[in-house]
């Protein structure tokens, strides 16, 4: 057929690692493989960027990027020792070495509270992440172990409550919590199946992506709209 075909995408010319999307302002965010790392603001019915800051290695840990966003559902009561409010853009870097969870100042890019991740034996290399307001605690996903596994943090202190395995392997990837079940969703560049489960691990279902397009080493972040 020769009519038009309206495609759910966005092209933003930009090698992706993570994206975010901000209920109250219908804006989203994504971070870039640039070097050094953009983390850009974007009007989902342009593309065009209307905000942008670049990572440094004081503030971020590293100049790059390797990781997840989201935008805060609601207040971090200690990230580090600081509370953090909600609609703040967290940051899981796992490009730095020790990992670090970062909240940012949506407006202005400002270092609102970090916390580095130097327990023994935690150089995670996050790949994706999140803050979970129902425990009020940070999950995130690392590519470093065999098998890949998730990770329970403690946001004050840092601590590793809990550990499990993922439902397959992560290289690069996304996390999303779903505002239905209140489960997380994640997915990886390595599959084109995204996998819904519980906050011990019990898979809930998996979802083949291959219809809506991805065909494989595409999956680097998830949302919900």
């Amino acid at each position: 057929t020769s009519a038009p075909l309206a495609l759910n995408q966005l092209n933003v010319g930009e090698l992706l690692r993570d994206v975010a999307y901000d209920p109250t302002t219908g804006r989203l965010w994504i971070a870039t493989n640039d070097s050094p790392a953009e983390i850009h603001r974007l009007n989902p019915a342009t593309g065009v960027s209307e905000f942008s800051f670049n990572l440094t290695t004081a503030g971020f840990g590293t100049t790059t990027f390797l990781g997840g966003l989201q935008i805060l559902p609601s207040g971090i009561a200690s990230l580090g020792g600081t509370a953090v409010p909600a609609g703040s853009l967290l940051l899981i870097q796992g490009a730095s070495s020790p990992d670090r969870i970062i909240a940012v100042n949506p407006t202005t890019g400002a270092v609102l509270a970090s916390l580095t991740l130097n327990g023994v034996g935690q150089n995670y290399d996050a790949t994706t992440g999140l803050y979970d307001p129902t425990s009020g605690h940070i999950f995130l996903a690392s590519f470093n172990r065999s098998p890949d596994q998730l990770f329970e943090i403690d946001p004050a202190t840092g601590a590793q409550l809990n550990a499990f395995n993922t439902p397959f392997d992560i290289f690069h990837g996304g996390m999303a919590l779903d505002p239905v079940s209140n489960n997380f969703w994640i997915g990886s560049s390595t599959t084109n199946t995204i996998a819904e489960i519980t906050r011990t691990g019990v898979v809930v279902r998996q979802v083949d992506l291959s219809a809506q397009g991805i065909n494989g080493s595409e999956i680097s972040g998830l949302s919900f709209h």
